[in-house]
């Protein structure tokens, strides 16, 4: 039996913006973002380097500001 559902999918964006938006305000998260699914030796790089996180941080966050201010994805069925 099929049951139709109607998704969110601006609450469910909005959800996964606020996410990264608190990964990218503790470096140690940033890391585990960035390095997310990578080899140890990835993730220690990126944490033994500030310049990195902090590069990567500010466009993370020119990016979360372009898509706070697009308009909102349709709900899907």
């Amino acid at each position: 039996m099929l049951i139709r559902v109607e998704r969110d999918q601006t609450a469910i964006m909005t959800a996964a913006l606020d996410n990264i938006e608190q990964a990218l305000v503790s470096p140690d998260a940033l890391a585990r973002l960035l390095g997310g699914g990578q080899d140890a030796s990835l993730l220690s790089t990126v944490l033994a380097d500030p310049a990195i996180l902090l590069q990567a941080r500010d466009r993370m966050w020119a990016e979360l500001k372009k898509l706070r201010a697009a308009p909102p994805p349709s709900p899907t069925e």
